[in-house]
């Protein structure tokens, strides 16, 4: 015998088996059935059991005692549905109490003592109707589509006569396309992204976020893409010797993303190179020579190519008793930040400088007493503190070298002032 002959006759074995016991559901199971559900208040499952039971009587006259058993048990629950609409403690439960209400299959009711309570349920409709209608409208002019959209959905399914009838659909309709338009440009958006055509991407975050106002994942992509933009611009930054300004170009892209997994790698990789340059200056020219080394050649390792741009190889050998080179680089950055009034980052630059140099360069504290002097100049609120550490650190320089000049060209009048009070202060001594 062939397979499919054996399933055939396997098939037919089942469904002779189960036909006595679909054919053994009788009229009485189902009235019992639904007197049972009607006892536990279980009023749908009761329908439908009466209307299974109709379907299985054939005297007419049963049909009709049945049906009007049927009738009488809907109207009851449409009655119990339409109480607990009334005193439903949320519209959402009351449109969905009148949705159920609704669809209950009414028979013979118009013109009966329970019209009214159809009149009562429909005018409840209609003000819930209304409600929705008008907050829809109000939630669209003020641009939040989300919520129109749930509105309108809302409406439509309690009244979809009086939505059609209003001229509802249309607008809805304008909505749910403007929403497929939001979500389609941030699926090209997004492809932007992976091509690491990372404008392209952000412009059309910035449509989708137009035309969906509040959609998550033209947000979430509009962070991305602007974290990117911040990554591409620190490696300019790293590419022009700016490493500083690099570092902060990358924690703000983390700021806007923190999963930025590319900024986080770079970040990490700047800091710990930082780190042990500084840790290398501290230690040179003290009894530490090697240890300087070794953190000089760890920094090397973590990133050659800059070491190679910014360190002298001189650092990697000798008995680290010649003078450290000046580094020009940070330097350059310390000016720059000040020059575009960012007194407070040039402070930190040179501070560090200060720190890690000594007096081994005099260009390290007068640039430090440059920018401690623009910070008290430029913040009236800014107490003798900072103006006296820029007078300190003007004395450094020119207590050890009296013709000590700064250019007249870059720096301010009040700051050139103050030196030359302390020129002659030293001079006086």
């Amino acid at each position: 015998m062939s397979e499919k002959k054996i399933v055939i006759l396997v098939f037919l074995g089942w469904l002779l088996a189960a036909t006595p016991l679909i054919l053994g559901q009788t009229a009485s199971d189902y009235l019992n059935k639904a007197e049972d559900s009607v006892a536990i208040g279980d009023h749908p499952a009761a329908i439908e059991a009466y209307q299974k039971a109709i379907a299985r009587t054939s005297s007419a006259a049963e049909r009709k005692e049945i049906r009007e058993a049927l009738n009488e048990l809907t109207k009851s629950f449409f009655v119990e549905l339409y109480d607990q609409a009334v005193q439903a403690p949320s519209r959402e439960e009351r449109i969905e109490l009148l949705i159920q209400a609704r669809k209950l299959e009414i028979r013979e009711w118009i013109g009966t003592d329970f019209e009214e309570t159809l009149r009562a349920s429909q005018r409840l409709i209609n003000e819930v109707f209304d409600a929705l209608k008008l907050e829809a409208e109000s939630a669209g002019d003020q641009g939040d589509i989300t919520r129109a959209v749930s509105l309108y959905n809302q409406a439509q399914n309690l009244d979809p006569l009086a939505f059609e009838r209003r001229g509802l659909e249309s607008t809805y309709q304008g909505f749910l396309d403007q929403i497929q338009e939001g979500v389609d440009l941030v699926l090209q958006g997004e492809n932007f992204l992976s091509e690491g055509k990372f404008q392209e991407a952000i412009d059309n975050f910035l449509e989708a976020d137009r035309l969906y106002p509040g959609l998550d994942s033209a947000q979430e992509g509009l962070r991305r893409a602007n974290s990117m933009v911040l990554v591409e611009e620190s490696k300019g930054y790293a590419q022009a010797n700016q490493f500083v300004r690099a570092e902060r170009a990358l924690e703000t892209a983390l700021e806007t993303h923190q999963d930025n997994d590319q900024a986080t790698r770079l970040l990490s990789q700047s800091q710990s190179y930082r780190e042990n340059i500084h840790q290398g200056r501290i230690l040179y020219g003290t009894d530490s020579c090697t240890e300087s080394q070794q953190a000089f050649k760890q920094a090397g390792a973590i990133d050659g190519t800059r070491f190679r741009r910014n360190e002298n190889r001189s650092l990697l050998e000798g008995d680290c008793a010649t003078p450290l080179p000046l580094p020009e680089g940070e330097i350059r950055e310390a000016l720059l930040d000040l020059f575009d009034g960012r007194t407070e980052d040039s402070i930190e630059i040179m501070e560090t400088l200060s720190e890690e140099m000594g007096d081994s360069h005099l260009q390290v504290p007068a640039i430090l007493g440059i920018a401690y002097g623009y910070a008290a100049f430029m913040n009236p609120e800014t107490n003798n503190s900072t103006l006296e550490s820029a007078r300190e650190q003007f004395r450094t320089v020119l207590e050890s070298q009296p013709d000590f000049q700064f250019s007249e060209k870059l720096f301010s009048p009040r700051i050139l002032q103050v030196v030359e009070e302390i020129r002659s202060e030293v001079a006086g001594q």
